[in-house]
């Protein structure tokens, strides 16, 4: 018995939630359009490893990872170009996490290229960052499933002068002027930075 599948078919509805395959994961599909024009895709077994976390934040051992997608896009097939990175980059976090037994959190980036390039054809950003719900932050509060307290993170896409303003200023400025210019987990594919072009000559 899946106990997350449970949980989130209460919270949603079983009718929302379907699941796809992506190499060796299940990924859940919520069907969120109708509430809040987006569609969910979710990693199915984080929650099964207990990240070692600093002291600091005990009760944020256990998570899933999940990208907030526009509903106009298709997510049947997860090798179709403009999802595929969301899925890829679910499953690489994941698994890199797991298998260095290490954390993430809010506030965690991760660097997506080699030589700067895209996210995809339509993602012009080429970096990650993680943070617990902004957009989806009613839907996506904390699942209590037995014992386990889990608890959600989304995927944002960030510019490089972004991920430079985040490393200049911390996580709390950088996160704060995303949200003051409605910046979110909900992808926009047409979004443009979040800072003032003089942040580049200014820093």
């Amino acid at each position: 018995m899946n106990q997350l599948l449970n949980a989130l078919e209460t919270r949603f509805g079983q009718e929302k939630i379907t699941s796809i395959q992506f190499r060796d994961e299940c990924f859940y599909c919520i069907d969120l359009s109708k509430e809040r024009n987006v569609t969910v895709i979710m990693t199915s077994r984080f929650n099964q490893y207990c990240m070692p976390i600093p002291e600091k934040l005990n009760g944020f051992e256990f998570g899933e990872l999940y990208a907030c997608l526009p509903a106009y896009w298709d997510v049947s097939d997860p090798n179709d170009e403009t999802i595929n990175w969301a899925f890829q980059w679910l499953y690489k976090i994941q698994n890199y996490t797991r298998d260095k037994q290490t954390w993430i959190g809010d506030g965690h980036t991760y660097d997506c290229t080699k030589y700067g390039e895209q996210l995809s054809r339509s993602i012009k950003q080429n970096y990650l960052f993680i943070t617990s719900p902004i957009y989806l932050e009613t839907e996506l509060k904390p699942l209590q499933v037995d014992e386990k307290t889990i608890h959600f993170w989304g995927l944002i896409p960030i510019f490089s002068d972004e991920i430079d303003f985040k490393q200049s200023k911390g996580t709390v400025k950088f996160k704060n002027r995303l949200i003051s210019k409605g910046v979110s987990e909900k992808i926009d594919e047409y979004r443009q930075t979040a800072l003032k072009t003089r942040w580049v000559f200014f820093k």
